[in-house]
């Protein structure tokens, strides 16, 4: 399903992983060569796709997807207007997968077991590893950081390799020179309904369950009367997994 989201369509989870709490980090003693299971909650449940929501979230998610989507389309901008969206079906089902969750802690490498689809969350130049240790799924997170000692990108995948693990491939969701240019121009469309908060415009990275990788930019919109779970997705576009052991 992931190939068919666009701008403006709304992620509902059953868990919202704006809830999911990571672990403290610890400069003491810390080893970023470790391979660390990740102890909090994975299982998102449900994830539904939904275009054209109902209640408050619809007219957010209609500026979305006329300001945000690439290439001006009269039908889209009828379909998304005022009076398209009382007239024409609301949470038309994009699709919708039971998905995993693993978590970033500074300068550590989490991972799941999984074979469904896993999301992940808060990166800065981190890497989402994919790979399978003793013929089982692995996906995960390994944090990136200025201070060599914290940095796990190469040191997890070191560790990794020397266990045996056969690896399907790693990508990085988000790196400053690449993606935040795009992200300062959505905030500039979305600002009042994420409280002027550029933080809350959060990029997901997202291995499936076939092993595609995409980065996914996606809000929760702030405010009385909006969905628990529901994120606005302002972007998403496929990654190519590199195969390679070495991560700059």
């Amino acid at each position: 399903m992931f190939n068919q989201i666009k701008a403006g369509h709304v992620l509902r989870f059953t868990t919202d992983p704006g809830g999911i709490v990571s672990p403290q980090a610890s400069n003491v003693g810390n080893d970023n060569t470790l391979e660390t299971l990740w102890p909090n909650t994975s299982n998102l449940g449900n994830v539904q796709v939904l275009s054209h929501p109902d209640g408050a979230i619809g007219a957010i998610a209609a500026d979305v997807a006329t300001r945000l989507r690439p290439g001006f389309s009269l039908s889209r901008q009828a379909s998304y207007s005022g009076l398209g969206r009382a007239t024409t079906q609301a949470n038309r089902a994009v699709g919708a997968q039971n998905c995993d969750f693993v978590g970033y802690t500074d300068g550590k490498a989490h991972y799941i077991n999984s074979a469904n689809t896993v999301f992940s969350k808060d990166f800065s130049g981190c890497t989402m590893v994919v790979y399978t240790q003793a013929g089982v799924r692995r996906v995960a997170h390994a944090a990136a950081s200025a201070v060599p000692a914290m940095n796990c990108r190469h040191a997890f995948m070191t560790t990794i390799q020397g266990n045996g693990a056969v690896l399907i491939g790693w990508f990085k969701p988000f790196t400053q020179a690449a993606d935040g240019a795009r992200k300062v121009t959505a905030f500039g469309v979305i600002n009042r309904h994420i409280g002027g908060d550029i933080n809350r415009l959060t990029t997901f990275g997202v291995v499936t369950a076939a092993n595609v990788g995409y980065t996914l930019d996606a809000f929760k919109p702030v405010g009385v009367g909006y969905g628990a779970n529901d994120w606005v997705v302002t972007h998403i576009a496929s990654r190519t997994l590199n195969t390679g052991w070495v991560v700059p």
